[in-house]
């Protein structure tokens, strides 16, 4: 999830921007139908709403330009979203948001405003309500997305195919959570020394997965979990694209296993 936003979609200067974007956007001829699918009051409850589903980057992504991400036949050509770009930063920064914050929040701000034109898009049902998130809908619609999953005797989704790595999301109805976890199971071959130094690689990249040691059964294995809250529903895409970055994240470990001792 993206912490950076989450401590803003609080705050009056940063919501104000939000407004001076829409309202000095809608004055350029070139960009201004970017709005015609993200009315401005929808984008600042869209921005409460859906946070927790904002993939973190990589620093050297943050870095880049952001890119289009709404359904592809809504998506604008990248000189006109150059320009959405510019003026959500313009207006950032008339707003004294932090330097270092802005390139942040300009891709995670832009991600959930290409969830909101998307879902006005959509002729589909792309979003859960909390009452109605539960393991049967998410295999259903994450399968409309292209990623298929099998329900498992205690009710976990997992998620199979569309991935690069075997996922399992179990629904907390309770606490209204998503419980998200990876494994990697190890040879009983290795040695300490071994799996420590993949975990120590693994972990000093600037990525969103933290792997962690457990045990089951006489069976070690890397581990992570990751929580998402779903008290305002779960917004199905960006949910996808959260798996789908955990799971490659997950993958690419076997790329510090010099000694072959994890198991695909």
């Amino acid at each position: 999830m993206s912490s950076l936003l989450r401590a803003y979609v609080q705050n009056k200067s940063y919501k104000e921007a939000i407004k001076e974007f829409y309202d000095k956007l809608a004055e350029i001829d070139a960009a201004k139908h970017f709005l015609f699918l993200a009315k401005k009051d929808q984008i600042l409850k869209d921005l409460k709403k859906y946070w927790p589903f904002v993939t973190p980057k990589s620093e050297r992504e943050y870095k880049e330009s952001p890119t289009p991400s709404a359904s592809h036949n809504i998506q604008l050509p990248r000189s006109q979203f150059h320009i959405v770009t510019d003026t959500l930063e313009k207006a950032l920064i008339n707003h004294e948001i932090r330097k270092d914050h802005i390139a942040q929040l300009c891709h995670d701000t832009l991600e959930v405003i290409e969830e909101s034109r998307s879902q006005t898009n959509d002729d589909f049902l792309s979003v859960l309500d909390c009452i109605d998130v539960d393991s049967g809908s998410l295999h259903l619609l994450m399968k409309r997305q292209k990623v298929y999953s099998e329900i498992t005797p205690a009710k976990e989704v997992h998620v199979k195919r569309g991935v690069s790595h075997d996922l399992w999301v179990h629904v907390d109805d309770d606490e209204k959570h998503l419980l998200i976890e990876g494994k990697i199971y190890i040879r009983d071959t290795a040695f300490e020394d071994q799996i420590e130094d993949i975990i120590f690689k693994q972990n000093a990249k600037h990525g969103i997965v933290r792997l962690k040691l457990q045990e089951e059964i006489d069976k070690m294995f890397l581990y992570d979990r990751h929580i998402l809250p779903f008290g305002n529903g779960v917004p199905v895409r960006l949910l996808v694209k959260y798996l789908k970055r955990f799971s490659m994240e997950l993958h690419m470990t076997h790329n510090y296993d010099s000694d072959k001792i994890l198991l695909s």
